[in-house]
């Protein structure tokens, strides 16, 4: 089994997905700046039947979200029947 906790709050939301290649276990949508810790038991099997043999833990740290839209306008109105949305700019 594999457990993943987050040093401040405990718990982590999400679903493990299996990659295609069945080589790759991943959880998404992680919250950033997190400091997680992940334990994979000693008995979780490979393809090939092999174990790990013993317990193995690893501090990883998630990264930063960094904003990748921003308005193209500061304070402009637009009509509600002419214009649909805001103008948005992406990096």
């Amino acid at each position: 089994m594999v457990h993943v906790v987050d040093k401040k709050s405990g718990s982590v939301d999400g679903a493990w997905e299996l990659a295609p290649n069945l080589k790759e276990l991943r959880l998404r949508h992680l919250e950033p700046e997190r400091v997680l810790v992940v334990t994979v038991d000693p008995a979780v099997k490979a393809l090939n039947n092999a174990t790990f043999g013993k317990s193995y833990e690893k501090t990883i740290t998630t990264r930063d979200v960094q904003p990748s839209v921003g308005f193209a306008s500061r304070g402009s109105l637009l009509p509600g029947k002419i214009a649909e949305g805001l103008p948005v700019m992406a990096p």
